[in-house]
């Protein structure tokens, strides 16, 4: 056994050495009084109560938690990035010498014209340097490359937490990414997915026995166990009294199923999306529940902000986006309750493409719902923040 004499003071490690003994080997053997001592373990090295019991017991006998460590390592992506943007910026660059050359000469142009198509490219090689978000994941067992992909801003502090098996709690608006989100996550710790929607009952998260005494398994009940990641969606929409058993489940590790008692896997980790913090309904969000403290008590809370760079880059229309920004903005300054999410700029910039009018566009998709009143209001104070701009 490891000597922890170093870290814990002696007459808390004897009562450790008396619970816990010398040849603590399988989470399956582990009683819940060892269980009870193994977080005092964890305390002691000042990790979280939540640890797994397999890392615990790692960390009692060879004085080491057998935590996964994760990089995100943009280095290499970064160079191969800075290379293609480098020579980009040469190419705008030599045309606009040619360019400059046969204003000179008289042959096309002015230099006033060419001036502003210089700095139209350096606004477009500005826009290309902040949407691109090259990212490549290291594990101890994987290298995972998010190159080409959108990732939101929040995804290293997501990655963080879940890969030190701490429970996230991702609250945004509507739109935001957050299922997206939490698949790359799984993605890149090479997780399985699952995921479920808000609960009322909770035989919708447990599964339950068929008139046949057959089990019906859940997503939920496979990720605890054989491992995933868990991703529960609309946590806030869901009764407060389906989530007990929640409750029990991600805080210890053993969970009564109603085909039996079940032991968490040690890959098992959770993401509850929210489109609030849990303490209710807002104006926003009028069908949210308040959740108990206990629940809420077990996540660590990330703000999903709508990313502006996965926006542009899906929508593919800057003109149409800025105008929902802007219209965002002002719905905000006025303190309007109106959801105007980066859907109104990917499904509007689709219909635009298809040809539909755009007054058409502007009224089913981004003022959809409001009352004239406040659509002149809007109008009118987004026109103001677009000339601005």
């Amino acid at each position: 056994m490891y000597d922890h004499s170093k870290q814990i003071p002696f007459s808390t490690l004897t009562t450790l050495q008396s619970v816990l003994g010398n040849d603590l080997r399988s989470p399956d053997d582990v009683t819940p009084n060892q269980v009870r001592h193994l977080q005092q373990l964890a305390i002691a090295y000042s990790l979280p109560v939540t640890t797994s019991i397999t890392q615990l017991i790692s960390l009692w006998n060879n004085g080491e938690a057998n935590t996964t460590t994760v990089t995100v390592d943009t280095t290499e992506a970064e160079q191969r990035l800075n290379d293609t943007m480098l020579q980009k910026m040469r190419d705008m660059q030599r045309g606009n010498i040619q360019g400059i050359e046969k204003a000179k000469a008289g042959m096309e142009g002015s230099l006033e014209t060419l001036t502003m198509k210089v700095m139209s490219d350096v606004k477009k090689f500005k826009d290309l340097a902040k949407q691109a978000r090259p990212i490549v994941v290291k594990t101890d067992t994987s290298e995972v490359s998010f190159e080409g992909e959108l990732v939101h801003e929040a995804f290293p502090d997501v990655l963080a937490c879940i890969g030190a098996d701490v429970q996230v709690w991702l609250v945004g608006g509507a739109g935001s990414g957050k299922t997206t989100l939490g698949s790359q996550i799984a993605k890149a710790l090479a997780l399985k997915f699952y995921t479920t929607s808000a609960v009322q009952q909770a035989f919708e998260l447990q599964g339950y026995m068929d008139a046949n005494g057959n089990y019906v398994e859940t997503d939920f009940y496979r990720a605890f166990k054989h491992g995933g990641l868990f991703l529960f969606d609309e946590i806030d929409a869901s009764n407060p009294n389906a989530l007990t058993s929640f409750n029990q489940a991600i805080a210890n590790e053993h969970c009564p199923f109603p085909c039996g008692m079940i032991t968490k896997h040690a890959d098992f980790r959770v993401i509850a999306s929210a489109n609030t913090v849990g303490h209710g309904r807002t104006q926003q969000y009028v069908g949210r529940n308040q959740l108990d403290g206990a629940t809420l008590d077990r996540f660590t809370q990330i703000t999903m902000k709508y990313d502006e760079n996965i926006e542009r880059s899906v929508a593919n229309n800057d003109a149409w986006v800025d105008e929902v920004r802007a219209v965002r903005q002002a719905s905000e300054a006025k303190g309007k309750r109106y959801i105007i999410s980066p859907r109104a700029s990917i499904q509007g910039a689709r219909m635009l493409a298809n040809g539909i009018n755009i007054e058409f566009v502007r009224q089913s998709r981004l003022y959809s719902g409001m009352p004239p009143a406040d659509v002149k209001e809007l109008r009118a104070e987004a026109n103001k923040i677009m000339a601005t701009k």
